[in-house]
């Protein structure tokens, strides 16, 4: 996974493939640069602004839902075919959501994943237990 930070926001770029993986049973896979389970996004704070360039390696479309984003530029879509797409969402909730694949079998094959939300470094985390 290639993420990098700045000031207009964190990027990532993903290829998504399918792969035999397994030490002693080998089963078909969904992987993000080749790794399984999916990457977590990790923003530094709401509001951040996050672009996901995916390129598609698969046989069937990609369509990955962001959950808890605003997403922008990409008008709401699903995704594309064969080809690379760039989603573009605003993180809002501190804390944990998710991202997954529209179609079940390529969700279930590994097509899912976090995304944290950190609170800024002076705030306290929400519903943070305290010992």
């Amino acid at each position: 996974m290639v993420a990098s930070g700045g000031a207009r926001g964190l990027f990532y770029n993903w290829e998504v493939k399918q792969e035999m993986m397994g030490s002693s049973y080998k089963e078909q896979v969904v992987t993000i640069n080749g790794r399984h389970p999916a990457p977590t996004i990790q923003a530094h704070h709401q509001g951040n602004r996050v672009f996901v360039r995916v390129t598609n390696r698969l046989s069937q479309n990609v369509a990955i839902h962001w959950h808890d984003t605003q997403q922008i530029q990409s008008l709401g879509s699903d995704g594309t075919g064969d080809v690379t797409f760039t989603y573009i969402f605003i993180v809002h909730q501190l804390g944990k959501s998710q991202y997954d694949s529209y179609y079940t079998m390529q969700m279930v094959a590994g097509l899912h994943g976090l995304i944290d939300v950190l609170p800024l470094y002076s705030m306290a985390e929400p519903f943070a237990q305290r010992l």
